[in-house]
């Protein structure tokens, strides 16, 4: 495995498109805040690509009793805080208790299904859920599991935060658990925050930029790296999704206008527009490459366009206002107008407007960029279900999505989620438009980090075995 810094003594910069809403792992609300905290707190366990078991992290091992009701935990005893300090099993239970107490934010549901922790013996604990979960390791690698001392300056990751730069950039420096794990990484990291991804590629050109903004690059740019070895590029699992906001749109009255909408929506023309940026999609499963996953709705190209006839007035589209946001908003929207017969009007939302409209929506459609909560293929049902954006009373759907999380074996899993979502299409409380495509650039002294699936990148530690 490459772990190597070419530049080692030195520092990495790293372009974000916006300053996180918060980098406390218990309060975690974004993408930037995610990819920040990967350098500043270690989870309980690594996340791993689908089909292979998480690495370990503070925890070595995980055992399930119970049919998945109850977790017994075993730490890595050579564990430390970033002051040198062991990090302890009773900080591991204080961080599992912390997280179904304190935890908020759109992950904090994750920490509700904890009901208590107890050690056992001097190194295991047990965990009980409040129901039967397979895939508990997985959302172990969450980072609101993670323990967080009591004093700041101490952290699990390789780098503490140091500090902002007008802010425009955060600033972070290594620390003991840095020296251990990733010896020859960069002494610092900075994340900083451009005003567009052309200036990003601009400081990349200059070589004052690292790693441009993930997951896309400017479509003038990327034709020009094309089969450039600076190019990292790769399939995520994160799903652009159109979500009904307004009360309007989400009844049951509503749903052959939910239905209409999600057969207008073009998503083969909005991935020709991004160049391959986005790839069309049509089932969350499907991000996890699912031989059955379902395809909730067919392209309008394939369909005969449905009007609808139903007065909603003038529908208000929201979404985050970052590339390439804007060209997926205006093609969403032409395609409502011109097959469904809608009039639409599409608003750019800048970062705080979004974040609070995802909570408290004040537009009547929002377009979306989906990050999975855990790399399993549970985490966008439960995750959207936990947030109110699924709002579905069926019996049905609760079994498939609890056999889902109750099944062992991954296949299983995913064959259950696929099920689930078949039966979600049938009343269309969200829609599928787009997967995320990586596209952007690696300078070659910052290419031994690793570009997750999640679209995280992750510096390379040296203990990343998976789970025995």
């Amino acid at each position: 495995m490459q772990t190597g810094f070419p530049n080692s003594g030195k520092t990495l910069v790293l372009e974000i498109d916006v300053v996180p809403a918060s980098i406390d792992p218990l309060q975690i609300a974004d993408f930037a805040g995610r990819f920040v905290t990967a350098f500043t707190s270690r989870t309980l366990f690594r996340s791993a690509e689908w089909g292979r078991p998480v690495k370990e992290g503070i925890l070595r091992r995980a055992e399930p009793r119970d049919g998945g009701l109850i977790w017994r935990l075993f730490a890595d005893e050579t564990a430390i805080w970033s002051n040198g300090r062991g990090l302890t099993l009773a900080d591991i239970n204080d961080g599992l208790v912390r997280s179904c107490t304190r935890a908020s934010g759109p992950l904090g549901w994750l920490g509700a299904l904890i009901a208590k922790s107890s050690r056992v013996g001097s190194d295991a604990l047990d965990v009980e859920l409040t129901r039967p979960v397979a895939c508990f390791p997985e959302m172990l690698t969450s980072d609101i599991f993670s323990p967080v001392a009591e004093r700041p300056e101490a952290v699990t990751g390789c780098y503490n935060f140091v500090g902002g730069l007008g802010g425009r950039a955060l600033v972070l420096c290594k620390n003991e658990v840095g020296d251990r794990l990733w010896a020859d990484g960069p002494d610092e990291v900075i994340f900083v925050v451009t005003d567009s991804p052309e200036q990003g590629v601009r400081l990349f050109e200059r070589r004052a930029v690292d790693v441009t903004c993930n997951p896309n690059l400017p479509l003038r740019d990327l034709a020009r790296y094309r089969g450039s070895a600076s190019l990292r590029q790769r399939d995520l699992q994160l799903g652009g999704v159109l979500l009904f906001a307004s009360e309007l749109l989400r009844g049951a009255d509503a749903r052959d206008a939910r239905r209409a909408i999600a057969r207008a929506i073009p998503r083969r023309m909005i991935a020709e527009a991004l160049a391959g940026s986005l790839s069309p999609l049509c089932s969350m499963s499907a991000l996890w490459n699912a031989p059955e996953a379902v395809a909730t709705a067919a392209d309008p190209d394939d369909v005969r366009p449905a009007q609808i006839t139903t007065d909603l007035g003038c529908l208000v589209l929201g979404y985050a206002d970052f590339h390439p946001n804007r060209t997926v908003a205006d093609h969403i929207a032409e395609g409502l107008r011109s097959r469904a017969g809608l009039r639409v009007e599409t608003r750019a939302l800048d970062y705080r407007s979004y974040l609070a409209c995802l909570a408290r929506p004040t537009v009547d459609l929002l377009y979306s960029l989906v990050q999975p909560a855990y790399p399993d293929p549970t985490s966008f049902l439960a995750n959207l279900r936990a947030s109110g954006w699924i709002d579905l009373q069926r019996a049905d759907f609760g079994a498939a999505l609890a056999e889902a999380e109750q099944s062992f074996d991954r296949e299983d899993r995913l064959a259950a989620c696929c099920r689930a979502e078949r039966i979600m299409q049938e009343e269309t409380p969200l829609v599928p438009i787009a997967r995320a495509v990586s596209k952007c650039l690696v300078s070659e002294q910052a290419a031994a980090l690793e570009l997750g699936p999640d679209g995280i990148f992750r510096p390379p530690l040296v203990r990343e075995g998976a789970m025995s």
